[in-house]
């Protein structure tokens, strides 16, 4: 089963801006998560004030729970706090191929794409891969 990643598009604070190690006790938080497999985060190139934070899972169920766990949750909240404003968006997603390559590259770029209402995903699938 390929890993699931979590794309999340957030409102960078100052802090983070100022030093990326800021991230460093959210990122210990996430690595003690049951299913979490790696985390990468950074600024956006073109629009600064923004920032992202991909986390790969085993699977969305590991992340589900991570969730669901209240006191550990609430911990990597407080955390995240102190690098980030404000949520913009969080999507998970799969990939055919291994999103390893693309992660560990100087630069990164998520492109989204959403499907008008009625539109068969099989048909798109198709089409971009």
């Amino acid at each position: 089963m390929s890993p699931v990643l979590e794309i999340v598009k957030v409102n960078a604070a100052e802090a983070y801006l100022n030093d990326k190690s800021s991230f460093s006790p959210a990122a210990t938080l996430l690595a003690k998560a049951p299913g979490h497999i790696a985390t990468y985060h950074g600024v956006e190139v073109q629009e600064s004030q923004y920032a992202y934070v991909v986390n790969v899972w085993e699977s969305l169920a590991h992340h589900e729970a991570l969730v669901a766990d209240k006191e550990a949750y609430s911990k990597l909240e407080k955390e995240f706090g102190g690098i980030a404003t404000g949520i913009v968006y969080l999507n998970h997603a799969t990939f055919n191929a291994d999103p390893f390559t693309a992660l560990n590259a100087p630069t990164t770029e998520f492109a989204l794409w959403t499907l008008k209402e009625g539109a068969d995903s099989k048909v798109f699938q198709e089409k971009v891969n």
